[in-house]
């Protein structure tokens, strides 16, 4: 039998719209212990799908498909389990199972690159959201967060967006289409999609973006963002004995997904 332990790593946000990161020492405490508590009103679920990191802790001896559904349930347990409480996996087909414990959820702020239209404002200080939203009825984008700025674009209703973060203090959701940030959009007029996905990784494993190729109408600058991270313990053991036990932690990423390194 063999046991695998890592360190926790500090993670940088190298995903979707937003790209880059500068750890900053400002942390604070979260008000509840799941991570759609802490966004309240700006509830969101993560997307995408890979191979993840849980393989590497296991080695060979654990099946490709379980890992991803583990990475997966870790992701879900992130997104929705109390602090404290342990979920548990199993394929009976394999034989393997695994158990994940998340920890309580804390804000992290960051300094990160953002790719927008250069008629679209930088954004001020973010509480990054991450996934699929789409338009409750039309309405307007637009170029800052309030009513008094520009009209840069709109929705139709029903058309998806990715809702990278909402202003803090306000009630405007920065929203992208495309890799890039096209408008300020109110919040009530726009809620999570109901097509989501799940997903663990490590950090980088999306890839970074940046303006280059995207025309002179984009811009990529340095904002602020407030992102949830949260500790995960977890043990898996497969049929043919292998196990291992981790401790990692976890940060949201722009993409709605949880990176890990």
């Amino acid at each position: 039998m063999k046991t695998a332990v890592s360190k926790i790593g500090l993670l940088c946000l190298t995903a979707g719209l937003l790209v880059g990161c500068e750890t900053m020492s400002e942390v604070a405490s979260a008000t509840g212990d799941t991570v759609s508590g802490w966004y309240g009103s700006a509830k969101n679920t993560v997307m995408g799908s890979d191979r993840n990191y849980i393989a590497k802790q296991v080695g060979d001896s654990l099946d490709e498909e379980d890992a991803i559904s583990i990475g997966r349930e870790s992701a879900k347990a992130l997104e929705k389990t109390p602090a404290g409480k342990t979920v548990t996996w199993s394929n009976p087909d394999s034989g393997a199972n695994a158990t994940i414990t998340p920890g309580e959820t804390f804000i992290e702020k960051r300094k990160i690159k953002s790719a927008r239209k250069k008629d679209v404002q930088s954004a001020p200080s973010l509480l990054l959201i991450g996934g699929t939203y789409k338009a409750i009825r039309n309405a307007n984008l637009r170029a800052g967060p309030g009513t008094g700025h520009e009209i840069v674009g709109g929705l139709a209703k029903d058309e998806a967006v990715t809702a990278i973060g909402k202003v803090e203090r306000s009630d405007w959701i920065m929203v992208g289409i495309d890799g890039q940030a096209v408008g300020y959009v109110y919040a009530p007029l726009i809620a999570p999609s109901a097509q989501q996905k799940h997903e663990l990784r490590e950090a980088g494993d999306a890839g970074e973006q940046s303006a280059e190729g995207k025309g002179n109408d984009v811009v990529v600058d340095t904002i602020t963002v407030s992102t949830a991270c949260r500790s995960v313990a977890f043990t898996v053991n497969t049929a043919e004995g292998d196990s291992a036990e981790d401790e990692f932690r976890a940060c949201k990423a722009s993409d709605g997904a949880w990176e890990i390194n």
